[in-house]
């Protein structure tokens, strides 16, 4: 039977992540001013990437070692899986090996689950850099309790010096914790929320799929200090034709210890 997470149950669980400090209930989200960024503002879409178009050639590939055949063997037989799977792994009990079972695993993880990437911060130097050309694009503020549908499933990334080790067969059920949040510390800076969806969600076959938010739940269009004038004044008409009345805007500013303060546009 399947488990129907009603509305209230999502509120409740994003606010419970939110009170024990796990996630902020404001994220944000760093954009080049592009077309597919205008997209955001016109069509009310957020962008889920399959992790094998991220940049880090590692996102969500289990480290999977020292399996045996086996357990393997054993594990087809006593594993949650679909009637499909199951029948899929008697056609092939024969020939299903370590390697397809390695194989099988990274196909899930880097192209069935969708995900969209925020950052805990505003005020991150090395992510206005990186994601928002150099601070001429902006940081877009999300209230994930404004769209509980869109934002059931948010999780901090877990920086580590190596990645863990993933055996399927004991770790079937922390594929989502050891392998789809975590990364190495070089990409701590990020200090990345990851909002996850499931391969049921994802229909679409290559690079990705735009999900719907509530308009509402965009709070503020935060400009770097390199944008000029025109686009702030495009991005705010933007907002005035699309239902986005109530967003704020405010604009970074760099100061001269090098370290960003934000100002209001009035």
């Amino acid at each position: 039977m399947t488990k129907i997470i009603t509305l209230e149950l999502k509120i409740a669980a994003l606010s419970q992540m939110i009170s024990q400090k796990k996630i902020n209930q404001l994220l944000y989200k760093y954009r080049a001013d592009c077309e597919q960024t205008k997209k955001i503002f016109t069509e009310h879409t957020i962008w889920f990437a399959y992790p094998e178009c991220f940049e880090d050639i590692k996102d969500c590939m289990a480290n999977i070692q020292n399996l045996d055949e086996k357990e393997l063997n054993n594990f087809i037989e006593k594993a949650p899986l679909s009637n499909y799977e199951k029948q899929m792994c008697e056609i092939g009990s024969k020939s299903y090996s370590i390697d397809m079972l390695k194989e099988d695993c990274n196909i899930v993880t880097r192209t069935r689950i969708g995900i969209s990437c925020f950052c805990k911060t505003e005020m991150s130097n090395e992510m206005w850099s990186k994601y928002s050309n150099d601070h001429n694009g902006m940081c877009l503020q999300f209230d994930i309790l404004e769209d509980p549908e869109l934002f059931t499933f948010s999780y901090p990334v877990n920086y580590v010096d190596d990645l863990p080790a993933y055996d399927h067969f004991k770790d079937y059920g922390e594929l989502l914790k050891k392998v789809i949040l975590t990364k190495t510390n070089d990409w701590q800076h990020e200090q990345e929320i990851r909002v996850v969806k499931g391969p049921s969600e994802m229909i679409a076959k290559k690079y990705g799929q735009a999900f719907s938010f509530k308009p509402l739940s965009l709070k503020k269009v935060i400009f770097g200090f390199k944008s000029e004038k025109e686009t702030i004044d495009e991005y705010m008409k933007l907002c005035k034709l699309n239902r986005l009345d109530h967003v704020n805007f405010s604009q970074m500013y760099m100061k001269e210890d090098g370290s960003l303060e934000e100002k209001e546009i009035i």
